[in-house]
């Protein structure tokens, strides 16, 4: 994506040495999201997966997540759990993508992709994926305004089209540090007034609420099931909204009780 650095050259040795690397470089940076599309778009294998520049690959993870769809025609996309480390490597911790375990029923596997906030489970976006299914997914999406976030419609059509499911083993690095697009992004947003931030995030956060329900009434499930999602969804949305209300009127409460005191 027009890097700046020696990445091209990188890439070049590679593929000099190895037919079946093909190196593409844009002619300017057209942002992470188009780049990701892009890139969707090039794929012609049977499977896909997105690579970011700070991701290590444990030696065994192709064979062992493509070994997951053998004989499983229901699965759409398999990822493994998450070594996190600094910007210098050092691991920080595990990122575990408990709740789509093969062991947790599908239906409950696929309410983790039709809310938001999304869990931990966003990070399966970097798993491997059918080709085909998911240049469908992408190609309805639009381009979000915010990257945060920006992976849940995507996730929803993929859960949608089958079934998602998570290895119990972290063989996949994921690097956190300050200079990742997601940070760069907030620190602009930060530079904002408040009521602006607010404004921007809440409607971001609502765009991508609506689109979800969409998903779910546009999808091809019976009417009864997807009466039991949405109903699940509201739930959620529900039992979070009542947490928040309690932690502010606690933490008011805590106030009243301290001046009085003092």
């Amino acid at each position: 994506n027009s890097s700046t650095d020696s990445t091209g050259e990188i890439c070049e040795t590679y593929a000099r040495k190895d037919a079946r690397i093909s190196y593409i470089r844009q002619e300017r940076n057209i942002g992470a999201f188009r780049n990701f599309a892009f890139l969707l778009q090039k794929a012609e294998s049977p499977f896909f997966t997105w690579l970011a520049c700070d991701d290590v690959l444990h030696d065994t993870y192709l064979e062992t997540v493509l070994a997951a769809f053998k004989d499983r025609e229901d699965l759409v996309l398999v990822s493994s759990d998450y070594e996190m480390v600094d910007d210098k490597g050092r691991r920080i911790g595990e990122e575990r993508l408990e709740s789509i375990r093969s062991w947790v029923p599908w239906r409950d596997r696929c309410i983790e992709f039709l809310q938001l906030p999304i869990s931990n489970a966003y990070l399966c976006i970097y798993g491997v994926m059918r080709t085909a299914p998911a240049k469908s997914s992408w190609a309805a999406i639009k381009q979000p305004k915010l990257l945060s976030g920006g992976e849940v419609p995507f996730l929803a059509r993929m859960a949608c089209e089958c079934e998602i499911v998570s290895l119990p083993l972290a063989i996949r690095r994921y690097r956190r540090h300050n200079q990742s697009v997601y940070n760069k992004e907030q620190e602009v947003l930060e530079q904002r007034h408040a009521l602006s931030r607010m404004w921007v995030r809440l409607s971001h956060s609502n765009r991508l609420r609506l689109d979800l329900f969409r998903v779910i009434l546009g999808s091809d499930a019976r009417t009864k099931e997807k009466f039991r999602v949405t109903a699940n969804v509201f739930r959620i949305y529900a039992v979070r909204f009542s947490k928040s209300i309690l932690r502010r009127a606690l933490k008011v409460f805590r106030l009243s009780r301290l001046g009085h005191s003092s």
